[in-house]
């Protein structure tokens, strides 16, 4: 992994709950949606009665020991019954969990979001992130949970991933084909998750090794979707990744590819496209096509091609 990036760690959907301890040092975190209304719709519980328990998982916590603890919001960014929520509110419920870990003298370290609802945003994870690390130097383990209602889960990993630093470390979720959903927020399956495809697909474009093999994934997805019935929500399971080998160039002679099916031409080959129209007068060939087939860069910026060559235009 680059050492530009903080650490990242991906899960599959499958939300912690926060009030469980899950190790004697650190993840003990007290919770609260900011929204009531998911509170009682998603648990049977109010959002007052949420907060209620803060004070029971701090003493838990001192009782087996802990020395650091966590802070977390769901339902941050907004919500489908009451509108928009400012990073400001979202703030202001960290700092009162944090003031409870304070008096009970238990370091906070870990700092996370949740977003059932899709409202998340770029813009939003930088500031929510960016002010944490600002007001408390000590959180260093951060946590993202992303619904995908309105296709911005995929920006925010790479906002909140550019905002976090080398010594921090993130954990990001999602599912394969961004399958899933949340019944309690109005959106059923078009809710989904991030993609898992999408997710190591841009990793790795961003130079972070991920250790998954690719198309072993989008073979999943492909299982995945025979077991539903229906396509789902993922990119890469579709297109297939970059291309970036000669080896996985397209076939610039193929014919129109046009449905979900023959696009997958990038795995199965071409006869998923056989009978597909032709309409080109004659062969198509390029020589920056050659170029790349002979393992030279299509374009040399600071050389000299395609810049003078003879069909490429001079000044009169």
């Amino acid at each position: 992994m680059s050492g530009r990036y903080p650490e990242i760690v991906y899960t599959e959907e499958g939300m912690r709950e926060g009030m469980q301890i899950e190790d004697a040092n650190i993840s003990i975190d007290a919770t609260v949606a900011l929204l009531d209304a998911f509170a009682r719709r998603n648990t049977n519980r109010t959002q007052m009665q949420e907060m209620a328990v803060w004070p029971k998982v701090i003493a838990q916590a001192r009782e087996q020991g802990a020395t650091e603890g966590g802070i977390s919001t769901n339902a941050s960014f907004g919500s489908n019954f009451l509108g928009d929520f400012p990073v400001d509110a979202v703030m202001k419920f960290l700092e009162k969990e944090h003031e409870l870990w304070d008096a009970a003298g238990i370091k906070v370290t870990a700092a996370s979001v949740g977003d059932p609802m899709g409202w998340c945003h770029p813009i939003k994870i930088e500031e929510i992130f960016g002010r944490v690390k600002a007001q408390w130097p000590d959180i260093t383990h951060f946590g993202a949970h992303l619904h995908n209602s309105r296709g911005m889960a995929l920006p925010s990993m790479y906002a909140a991933i550019k905002t976090l630093g080398p010594d921090d470390t993130l954990r990001v979720e999602g599912t394969i084909g961004g399958m899933g959903g949340c019944p309690y927020c109005g959106n059923g399956q078009a809710t989904g998750m991030a993609a898992t495809e999408d997710v190591m697909h841009m990793l790795e474009g961003m130079g972070i090794e991920t250790g998954v093999n690719l198309d072993k994934l989008i073979e999943c997805v492909w299982m995945c979707e025979e077991i539903l019935g229906r396509h789902l929500w993922g990119h890469v399971s579709r297109t297939g990744p970059r291309p970036t080998s000669v080896k996985t160039l397209y076939d610039m002679n193929a014919p129109f590819v046009e449905t979900l099916q023959q696009a997958t031409h990038f795995k199965r080959g071409p006869e998923v496209y056989e009978g597909a129209i032709y309409p080109w007068k004659e062969p198509i060939a390029s020589p920056y096509r050659e170029r790349v087939e002979q393992g030279l860069p299509p374009f040399e910026v600071d050389g000299d091609w395609p810049w003078n060559e003879a069909f490429f235009p001079k000044p009169s």
